[in-house]
């Protein structure tokens, strides 16, 4: 078997994508306005209005929840001290 098919079966299966290529083209002009345009608080977005706006928008169910950081993901991040 070629390296790409070897790395093909490792991977297992794919998951196929949640919007279509329109749906793509169609994202940066939700977001380009800023989260109050298009009702959420904050200057920013945030995984909480993205998923929000992604569930408004296309139906998607998408499950937020916080990272878990390995003790070397902690220091890297500035979380806990070395």
């Amino acid at each position: 078997a070629g390296s790409a098919e070897r790395i093909r079966e490792a991977m297992g299966q794919v998951p196929s994508p949640r919007l279509t290529a329109e749906q793509l083209q169609h994202l940066p002009g939700l977001f380009a306005a800023g989260p109050q345009a298009r009702g959420f608080v904050g200057q920013l977005w945030d995984e909480h209005s993205t998923a929000k706006l992604l569930q408004r928008e296309f139906a998607l169910e998408l499950d937020t929840k916080e990272a878990e950081l390995t003790p070397l993901g902690r220091r890297l991040a500035g979380v806990d001290a070395w």
